[in-house]
């Protein structure tokens, strides 16, 4: 959880550890209506300290989270892409876990939501 990112961080007090946010990571079905502001949270509270954004889509169906591919779930990658550009404009953002068939569709899914912005 962010709490610990935070802890951890400010007892190793280095200039060489950062932190990598996947925001699917920090979410259960109980929260899943909060993704935005946690999303938010978690890169406000890290702010300078993220390297690395995990980017992947997730939702909630029978009462159990379900990762999936960006576009195909319930992210709101425009709230997510202004916090990107707020909290940690020059993080790496990678896809994770997204299958080939999904990459393009995925780039021109977070373009637009930057250009949205």
């Amino acid at each position: 959880d962010v709490d610990r990112h935070v802890r951890l961080l400010d007892e190793l007090h280095s200039d060489h550890v950062y932190a990598t946010v996947d925001l699917f990571n920090l979410l259960c079905p109980e929260n899943f209506g909060q993704r935005d502001e946690i999303f938010e949270d978690a890169l406000r509270r890290l702010r300078g300290k993220v390297r690395i954004i995990h980017i992947k889509d997730g939702l909630v169906r029978d009462g159990k989270l379900i990762q999936a591919n960006p576009g195909e779930g319930e992210f709101h990658y425009e709230a997510m892409m202004a916090s990107v550009k707020a909290y940690a404009p020059d993080a790496i953002l990678v896809f994770e876990g997204v299958k080939a068939p999904a990459i393009s569709s995925s780039k021109r899914l977070i373009l637009n939501a930057l250009s949205n912005i």
